[in-house]
C-alpha cells in the first residue's frame, strides 16, 4: 500500500502493522510506506484526495517526496481520466477547500483544474453543496472554460450545468455593462451550447 494508514492488516484477532499506520491514523498523518511511492505519479493527487476526505496532513518526509515527484514532471504522463477520477471523489466525499489549497501550495492548480482562480472562491458558500453544484461553482471561477474541457471528458450533465452557469453569469454581467458586443457573444454561446 502507498500510505502507512492503508498498510495495516487484520488477521483474525491480530493486527499486523509493519509501518506504524495505527500511530499515523491516531495523529491524522499521511506518510508514504517506501520510496516505491514515486512509481505512480497519481499518488500525489490521491494523497491530496485522502487529505481532503480525511482532513489529514502530510508527514514532513512525504511532503519532500511529493515536491520531488511534482518537479520531476512525471504527473504530465497521467491521463486526464485518472486525474478526473480523483477529483470526482473529492467533490463527492471530500473537502474541496483542502484539496485545492494543497494544489495551490504545490503549484498544481492549473494541472488539476486548468484556468481556475482559487483566490476568487468563497469556500464557506460551498459547504453542504452536492457534487454537481460544487463542480459548477468551482468551474464558475475558471478563466478559460475551453482549456478545461480540452483536458477532461466529464459527464455531459455536469458540462451543461457548468456552461449554463458560466454563460448566465457572463450574460448578466454584459447586460449590466450594456456592452452590445458582449450581449451578442452571450447569445452566440447559448445557441452553441
Amino acid at each position: 500500500r502507498a500510505f502507512t494508514i492503508n498498510a495495516v492488516v487484520e488477521d483474525g484477532d491480530k493486527i499486523i502493522d509493519l509501518y506504524g499506520g495505527q500511530e499515523d491514523l491516531k495523529n491524522k498523518v499521511l506518510r508514504h510506506v517506501s520510496e516505491h511511492f514515486v512509481e505512480d505519479p497519481l499518488r500525489v493527487i490521491r494523497g491530496f484526495r485522502f487529505a481532503s476526505c480525511l482532513n489529514f496532513s502530510f508527514a514532513e518526509e512525504t511532503k519532500k517526496l511529493l515536491t520531488k515527484m511534482i518537479s520531476s514532471g512525471e504527473l504530465e504522463t497521467l491521463s486526464s481520466e485518472r486525474v478526473w477520477g480523483e477529483l470526482k471523489i473529492v467533490l463527492e466525499k471530500g473537502d474541496p477547500q483542502i484539496f485545492f489549497e494543497l494544489c495551490e501550495s504545490y503549484h498544481l492548480t492549473d494541472f488539476v483544474f486548468p484556468a481556475l482562480d482559487v483566490s476568487q472562491i468563497h469556500w464557506e458558500n460551498l459547504k453542504g453543496a452536492n457534487n454537481e453544484n460544487l463542480f459548477c461553482l468551482i468551474f464558475f471561477h475558471t478563466k478559460d472554460r475551453d482549456k478545461y474541457f480540452e483536458k477532461y471528458t466529464i459527464p455531459k450533465n455536469l458540462k451543461k450545468m457548468a456552461l449554463l452557469l458560466k454563460d448566465t453569469a457572463s450574460g448578466l454581467n454584459c447586460f449590466f455593462n450594456k456592452d452590445p458586443e458582449h450581449i451578442l457573444d452571450f447569445y452566440k454561446r447559448i445557441r452553441q451550447d
